[in-house]
């Protein structure tokens, strides 16, 4: 019975080998590198900036085993092309902050020409990277903190390969904090508890350090899990859409709607598997809360809404703060212009309330909502093809119509799932073959009409009664 357990065992891992390819292998390497050097980076002193220097020769060893020379060279010239930019004179910080994030932009946008299509996109670095860029350009001055800073804080290993990352301010207080960075992630009371009345500064030091390393013990096991799962999906994910595919072909194509989530499936998770993996690194870094999804509130939420909420937690984040600096100068351009209203107001005759609709506000509301999503995908194509996807997610009913049955809200439930997993599927796939995008973009099809059907009606207004001859005296 053993041996035919064996031989079992030995036929699954060369079904899984057979199934990988020579970027599975490639992301799996990178890993492991990855993985060792966040383990390693924490202990080495920041003495003659000896972590800065470990921190980038594992960030390019890394990024050496993910990419070839022609699109590394792309990924380390926005690099250096930002350091040189961080040495710009230029006073206000949201000046300095909008060319960040409009000369990231026009980089990214050509360098979505000139990759080299045969390797890995190198989009999923560019994305983590841009965000550090936007903060650096917030936060770091180049005078007080030195360019061995600057290295440090782009090439930290961890959230370096998919993201999420941690604001530039938050990368001080941990390189100044170390090892006490740990007790952030512990609640106050728990400290204190430990502490009791303790008023020796030496032995509350010591029970500190006991705190942190039972932390740290958790810390540890939690981030192996996490990585080890991350490791397994990255191996067998390919095989598990090999028989997604082979199950969901001799269907015919009126099963589009509810087997459209399942297509997505093996994309989706191979998304939350790399963000485990960093959250593994982070965890074994003392950082804690860096998750960048909510599984459970994924898998578990009615609303639309709310699964765009659990995605991307990070990358939310910073889109709203990206808004923030956008809105400071059009705040700055109402003002005059909302005082000369009022003061026409008052000498005015009094009008009918007018409805006032501006474009610009409407689509940076909806880059705010849904700009998480847009960053930043494999190919111009998946971007073309998600836009509208996200589109109609930005006007998908919340709640189902004013019907009372519950079968009108169950066949909305299913609607933005399927939605949520088409967007997704979209967004991260390299499409392999023409039929990929035609079944993608016919499977927005019943979405569409199913949203429409599942409307929120307007109430009907009431029939205002006529006046009485009292009333009218």
């Amino acid at each position: 019975m053993s041996i035919r357990y064996e031989e079992a065992g030995l036929g699954g891992l060369k079904k899984v080998a057979a199934a990988m390819d020579e970027r599975d292998a490639r992301t799996i390497i990178g890993a492991l590198f990855a993985y060792t050097g966040a383990l390693i980076i924490p202990h080495i002193t920041h003495f003659l900036f000896l972590q800065e220097m470990l921190s980038a020769f594992f960030a390019l060893v890394v990024l050496a085993s993910l990419y070839n020379v022609y699109n590394l060279s792309l990924i380390i010239a926005s690099v250096f092309g930002n350091l040189v930019f961080s040495y710009v004179p230029i006073k206000e910080k949201s000046t300095k902050t909008k060319l960040s994030i409009f000369g990231n932009l026009a980089f990214v946008l050509f360098c979505y020409l000139v990759y080299d299509r045969k390797d890995n996109a190198p989009f999923a670095v560019l994305c983590p990277l841009f965000m550090k860029y936007v903060y650096l350009s917030a936060e770091y001055s180049p005078k007080t903190n030195g360019a061995g800073r600057y290295f440090g804080y782009v090439f930290f290993i961890p959230g370096l390969r998919y993201g999420p990352v941690m604001s530039y301010k938050e990368y001080e207080k941990y390189v100044s904090l170390g090892y006490h960075y740990a007790l952030e992630g512990i609640d106050e009371e728990i400290v204190k508890k430990a502490v009791g009345e303790e008023e020796n500064s030496e032995q509350i030091e010591y029970i500190k350090g006991e705190v942190i390393l039972r932390q740290y013990y958790w810390m540890f096991a939690v981030s192996a899990a996490k990585f080890f799962a991350s490791l397994v999906y990255f191996g067998v994910h390919r095989l598990f859409r090999q028989k997604i595919r082979a199950f969901v072909a001799p269907l015919p194509f009126i099963w589009t709607l509810p087997l459209v989530e399942l297509l997505s499936f093996a994309d989706k998770y191979l998304v939350v598997a790399r963000w485990w993996s960093e959250e593994a690194m982070f965890l074994s870094c003392f950082v804690n809360g860096m998750s960048n999804v909510s599984v459970k509130r994924l898998e578990t939420s009615t609303d639309l809404s709310e699964m765009y909420n659990s995605w991307n937690l990070h990358g939310s984040r910073f889109v709203h703060e990206i808004g923030s600096v956008l809105l400071q100068d059009a705040k700055k351009e109402e003002e005059p212009e909302a005082l000369d209203k009022k003061s026409k107001k008052n000498n005015a005759l009094p009008k009918k309330a007018e409805k006032s609709f501006s474009f610009s506000k409407t689509l940076l509301s909806l880059f705010i909502s849904f700009g998480h999503f847009l960053l930043f995908p494999p190919s111009v194509l998946s971007l073309l093809l998600c836009s509208p996807l996200i589109l109609c997610s930005a006007f998908f009913p919340d709640r189902a119509a004013g019907s009372p049955g519950r079968c009108r809200a169950i066949f909305r439930h299913l609607l933005s799932r399927t939605l949520f997993a088409c967007t997704v599927g979209t967004f991260y796939r390299d499409f392999e073959s023409f039929s990929e995008v035609l079944y993608h973009m016919c499977a927005s099809i019943p979405i569409l009409s199913g949203a429409y059907l599942t409307r929120e009606q307007p109430k009907p207004k009431k029939a205002s009664k006529p006046a009485s001859a009292k009333e009218k005296r």
